[in-house]
């Protein structure tokens, strides 16, 4: 038979939660931004990038990871491998491209429009997009035969795809607190 876990109602309770106020903010923020055209700006246009990878989230993974709580040891586990780096790497790297976005606009609004136009804001969403699902994918290439990836794969990818985006957040919001 398939094994099941007990997992704690409140638990289960907390995840539908996050899942149904994902879903709802993330789909409130992308129909916003599609439908009124005066809101078609560079800088909604890494939000709504941010939007998809939190609705994303919390369409897909929270509920595969509720799944993989009742029903450890499934061919889930896998897509939830797989899918949580890259939609996490591309949450965080979106919420990195918004903080550096806003900080250009404060720290330089003379030359903002001269630097960052359309074009080129399409170019970093679509790298954001591109080095997370590399990054997601490239974990099969370090996978030995029993399913293991090595510590240090693990640790640079984390460093790569979490601290630094973590750190760039951080460094950005205190420089635009100081020029705001």
């Amino acid at each position: 038979g398939v094994q099941t876990c007990a997992l704690p109602i409140f638990l289960i309770t907390y995840f539908v939660l996050v899942a149904v106020f994902g879903l709802i903010v993330n789909l409130c923020v992308i129909g916003t931004i599609c439908r009124v055209r005066r809101l078609w700006t560079i800088t909604n246009a890494f939000v709504l990038s941010l939007a998809m990878a939190d609705f994303f989230m919390a369409s897909v993974l929270v509920p595969l990871n509720i799944w993989c709580q009742y029903y450890p040891g499934q061919n889930a586990s896998t897509a939830k491998d797989t899918l949580f780096p890259l939609v996490g790497a591309a949450s965080l790297l979106n919420l990195a491209g918004v903080t550096l976005e806003r900080f250009m606009s404060i720290s330089y609004p003379f030359r903002y429009d001269a630097f960052l136009n359309r074009f080129r804001a399409t170019v970093i969403i679509a790298t954001i997009w591109l080095v997370s699902i590399f990054q997601a994918l490239l974990i099969f290439a370090f996978k030995d035969e029993n399913g293991r990836t090595p510590k240090l794969y693990e640790v640079l990818r984390f460093a790569l795809v979490f601290g630094l985006p973590c750190l760039c957040i951080l460094l950005v919001n205190i420089k635009i607190y100081y020029v705001a």
